[in-house]
């Protein structure tokens, strides 16, 4: 049931005040190249040689031979990532090849072509978040999203100057979270081979399934036919899994039992293990007690248990709060969006072995999500700073003069983990206390059988 916010008299009456207060025309055209201009202005700062490199190095293992052989060659650096990316490499390679490129590697063309791919997704994804809110709170909200996001100075500095793509997966779940929002229960046809897609990049964000499954069972709560939805996740679950193997076998990787060289699961533990620390550059929970670079997370702490497994358990519970929250909301896709948006942050917050940019997915999230609950703005602008910090005093460390020689020592990590703890905080805070009554207002529609699920925000009657 839809419910007309305070102050209005009617859809017409709020539409009109809506066009006084947020005009029809919108340069979203400018404000696009606007975003593109910041971050072409930083081409010519070096990359991340470490994160440069890798990518050069396995662009160009993959080009030269078969694809099959690509985690069984000896390279400079260890092919820790999921074929997720690496499929955009190796496309990314083959048209620089065409294009008449030469060698893939050095910090001149090779390397701008790397930070064009980031920021494309920066983009894109500021237009899915845009799309995301519009149904719930008109232009107006629709635009400060995508302004938070175009001009968010922790993507920028991420895809622009450190030259890393955590924003393809963020991109990915952002628009499984749009076919979910705005199509119910269809959205599953696509919304989960893209959250597949998305996993197959950064496999923690596997966890996301979590609030879908809510929303699945909400929705049949709710009125949605079951057979509508067995069939919807049924479908959209086998695509899921066709295109993983689709991008998994041919360099050899299958699921358990499979018969494949390596299976899923040993690639992730092969990356999950090449750092044990409780923190690998994330200002988090662990970094108030292990300031710096932190502490074998094998450590035990009580009774056999470690530090990593104090981490899962501190981040399962705070899934269940998720969920919970999740299932409270009037509002079973706001709920969806809002405890995704918590699960991503709480793999930055508690998870250990975690890196600075792993916060971009929660942050991004929130935004979304603080475009249609008011009380989660607090907790975007503060993990917006958070991030961006987090990814400059980390970059600082090794190019000392992006923070004028500033001095390292315990309390600033424990000031740095503390903003982000606090947005985390105040995340929480708003999705439990103060953000569940949401009001929406939606234009009228005539009447269908099932006007109930129909006239909703995101349904295409609005």
């Amino acid at each position: 049931m839809a419910h007309l916010a305070p102050g209005t008299n009617g859809a017409g009456t709020d539409a009109s005040i809506r066009r006084i207060l947020a005009p029809s025309t919108w340069p979203v055209a400018a404000v696009l190249l606007a975003g593109l201009a910041i971050r072409v202005v930083f081409f010519n700062v070096d990359g991340s040689a470490y994160d440069v490199g890798a990518f050069q190095e396995w662009t160009r293992q993959m080009l030269a031979h078969p694809l099959e052989t690509f985690y069984a060659a000896d390279l400079e650096v260890p092919q820790d990532h999921l074929p997720g990316d690496l499929w955009v490499l190796y496309a990314l390679g083959r048209v620089w090849q065409w294009l008449g490129g030469g060698t893939f590697a050095g910090t001149g063309a090779a390397m701008y072509a790397l930070k064009l791919v980031a920021i494309v997704f920066d983009l894109v994804l500021a237009l899915i978040a845009a799309a995301i809110v519009r149904p719930w709170d008109g232009a107006r909200s629709a635009r400060m999203v995508m302004l938070a996001i175009v001009f968010n100075p922790g993507l920028i500095f991420i895809s622009s100057i450190w030259t890393q793509w955590n924003v393809l997966a963020t991109t990915l779940v952002a628009g499984a979270a749009y076919a979910l929002v705005r199509w119910r229960a269809a959205g599953l046809l696509a919304g989960l081979p893209l959250l597949a897609a998305a996993t197959l990049i950064k496999p923690q964000l596997l966890v996301l399934v979590l609030p879908v499954a809510v929303l699945v069972l909400r929705m049949w709560r709710g009125g949605v036919p079951f057979g509508t939805l067995v069939r919807n996740t049924v479908i959209g679950g086998a695509a899921s899994v066709t295109l993983v193997l689709a991008a998994m076998l041919p360099f050899d990787v299958g699921f358990p039992g499979m018969g494949t060289r390596w299976t899923v699961l040993e690639r992730v533990q092969f990356a999950a293990d090449r750092y044990t620390t409780t923190t690998k550059g994330a200002y988090n929970f662990w970094t108030l007690f292990f300031p710096g670079a932190g502490t074998d997370d094998r450590a035990t702490v009580i009774a056999g248990v470690t530090y990593q497994h104090l981490g899962f358990i501190l981040f399962g519970m705070l899934c269940v709060l998720a969920l919970l929250i999740g299932w409270r909301w009037r509002d079973e896709r706001v709920g969806m969006l809002v405890a995704m948006a918590i699960i991503a942050s709480a793999t930055f917050m508690v998870i250990t072995r975690g890196h600075e940019r792993y916060l971009i997915d929660g942050m991004v999230l929130t935004i979304i999500a603080s475009g249609i609950v008011p009380s989660l703005r607090p907790a975007a602008w503060v993990l917006a700073s958070g991030l961006f910090l987090n990814v400059w005093f980390v970059w600082g460390f090794h190019h000392p003069g992006w923070v004028a020689h500033i001095e390292y020592f315990d309390g600033l990590y424990r000031a740095l983990a503390s903003i982000n703890l606090i947005g985390f905080g105040l995340l929480l805070w708003g999705a439990w206390f103060r953000g569940m009554p949401v009001r929406t207002v939606v234009r009228p529609s005539p009447p269908t059988r099932n006007a109930l699920h129909e006239r909703t925000p995101g349904d295409g009657h609005d």
